[in-house]
């Protein structure tokens, strides 16, 4: 029985990380030729995603374990070629966090982001932030970086009060305490805006848990599944 559970276990890492590994390729036209209907499920994919949502788009990056957190902070805002540096990115809100809840330990560094996409398509916000971040982070991998639609104006309230901290009964989230002494030690705003309309998002106290699964990725790992089997 013990080996058997073991057996699942790898049979079901093995198949995530095919499935992680064609996701690319056919995310990148490797298997058109192949599978030509894969070239229209994308495209038709894309566009219904971007039709019923809107002009936002929510990030989380999760560097390398190995990746200490000022080497991060340099690639996404300091370095001549950072994340924010790029000429269409005009309309952002953003925020560094982590994981412990040891106080005064760090570790499990990411940063959270909202940006409008001023009429520039998700494909090539991706292949710019991947090509960007491809040093420290395994950019093919929806838990090191992950883009979503946001799909409506509450969505998007809710979203940045997550990103911003305003959450319920602080005492229950011992990370969220021990991320204000992470923010003093590496002196850090709580937040970073290049627009003022934000603010009329910033207002509520409710907690907010943001979903498991926020990336359209899965719509082609889902897919192609169907042609592994482990």
């Amino acid at each position: 029985m013990i080996y058997e559970e073991k057996w699942n276990g790898i049979r079901k890492t093995i198949r995530n990380a095919y499935c992680i590994y064609y996701s690319k390729l056919i995310n990148e036209g490797k298997f058109d030729s192949v599978i030509p209907d894969l070239k229209q499920l994308r495209e038709m994919t894309n566009q219904i995603n971007e039709n019923k949502t809107t002009e936002y788009i929510f990030i989380t990056i999760n560097p390398k374990k190995e990746i200490d957190f000022e080497t991060f902070y340099e690639t996404f805002q300091e370095k001549k070629q950072c994340v924010i540096s790029k000429k269409w990115m005009k309309d952002i809100i953003y925020c560094y966090g982590q994981q412990s809840e040891i106080e005064n330990e760090y570790n499990g560094y990411h940063s959270h982001m909202v940006i409008k996409r001023n009429g520039k398509k998700m494909f090539d916000i991706k292949k710019e932030l991947k090509s960007t971040l491809k040093s420290i982070i395994d950019v093919d991998n929806p838990q090191c970086l992950n883009f979503r639609n946001i799909k409506d104006e509450a969505e998007l309230k809710r979203i940045i009060n997550y990103m911003t901290g305003f959450k319920a009964n602080i005492v229950k989230h011992p990370k969220q305490c021990n991320n204000k002494n992470f923010r003093i030690h590496y002196n850090l705003s709580k937040y970073y805006k290049s627009n003022d309309h934000y603010n009329q998002y910033i207002t509520s106290e409710e907690y907010y848990e943001l979903p498991a699964e926020i990336n359209e990725d899965y719509v082609f790992l889902k897919y192609f599944k169907s042609y592994i089997h482990l």
